[in-house]
């Protein structure tokens, strides 16, 4: 873990910082005087040869200190823990819903192999997984909002009407429900739903097709024949004896697609307007808000790391034959 996220901020650092040949101008804007250029440029040692521009900043990441953005002239540590907890909830209710979809469907498609309703659901899924999720995004808002006004129009984590509820972990579904905030619990769904829905379609279309793959493998072990054979109807065979087996693989690589559902949101975030680090993301590039950006990363190079560090002790733990070590 400790290379890779080296490797991630050298290679951000490196980009990040050839990308303007002098950062310092960039950050005070063009009508700045001089001395608050220089003033700039002293403060993160940006006159100073890169390597040690680095150093310089790994030492200060190491005390806890990711640099202040010059764009909201706030601490980043300090933005990224106001924002990230709207991400987090965008992301696990988007993973929810991709799972909630994907996994029925991958199964009704491998019981039906080869029929028209398997066909239709490979597409559907294939689908999913090649649509552009700004697209995806775009279409629910001109559909969903626009046409049918089933949701109400994006941006922010709740109605502007209600108050939200009283923090507890920042996840607004849940300290609502922990207060017993029942309209912000209703608002902040409704606020949620469509982006992570839009969000959810990139990656359900993944989940379908490897339920699919997982279960026509275990319908053809001996195991699965042996139930048969005992007289058991087939729904037992399917639920109890089949999709138990078969959603190893699938529960392991779809925990490594949860980091992916991280890193989408900074394209969802920024369409839907909603207040999470990925629209902060999307905001520093803009501004080339370097300690920004380089906080962003590091925050997305974790969440990748972590998630396939979960993916790989689920898949010990659900198959007895794997030991860690």
């Amino acid at each position: 873990m400790i290379p890779i996220l080296f490797g991630v901020l050298l290679l951000t650092f490196v980009v990040s910082h050839v990308v303007t040949p002098y950062p310092a101008r960039a950050w005070a804007g063009p009508r700045a005087s001089e001395s608050t250029v220089q003033t700039i440029a002293n403060r993160y040692h940006l006159n100073d040869p890169l390597p040690i521009q680095f150093y310089y900043y790994l030492s200060d990441l190491f005390r806890g200190d990711w640099g202040v953005s010059p764009s909201t002239g706030q601490p980043v540590l300090a933005n990224i823990l106001a924002f990230f907890p709207a991400t987090i909830e965008l992301t696990i209710v988007a993973f929810l819903l991709s799972v909630a979809v994907g996994i029925p469907l991958g199964v009704v498609s491998a019981v039906h192999r080869d029929q028209p309703v398997d066909h239709l659901l490979r597409l559907v899924s294939l689908s999913g997984i090649a649509s552009p999720p700004f697209l995806v995004a775009l279409l629910m808002q001109l559909i969903l909002f626009y046409y049918l006004r089933i949701f109400p129009e994006s941006g922010g984590r709740i109605s502007p009407l209600i108050s939200p509820p009283t923090h507890i972990t920042g996840l607004f579904l849940v300290d609502s429900l922990l207060t017993g905030n029942l309209p912000a619990f209703v608002s902040s769904l409704q606020h949620i739903l469509m982006p992570a829905l839009a969000l959810a379609l990139v990656t359900f279309g993944l989940a379908t097709r490897l339920t699919r793959a997982s279960m026509l493998e275990v319908l053809r072990t001996d195991y699965v024949r042996t139930a048969r054979a005992k007289g058991l109807n087939n729904r037992t065979v399917i639920y109890k004896h089949a999709l138990r087996n078969a959603l190893i693989s699938t529960t392991t690589i779809m925990s490594s697609a949860f980091a992916f559902l991280l890193g989408g949101t900074v394209v969802i975030e920024t369409i839907f307007s909603w207040p999470g680090i990925g629209r902060y993301a999307a905001q520093a590039v803009l501004n080339l808000d370097f300690p920004a950006i380089m906080g962003t990363t590091l925050v997305f190079a974790l969440g990748v790391v972590l998630c396939n560090l979960v993916a790989d002790t689920l898949y010990a733990l659900l198959d007895p034959r794997i030991k860690l070590g």
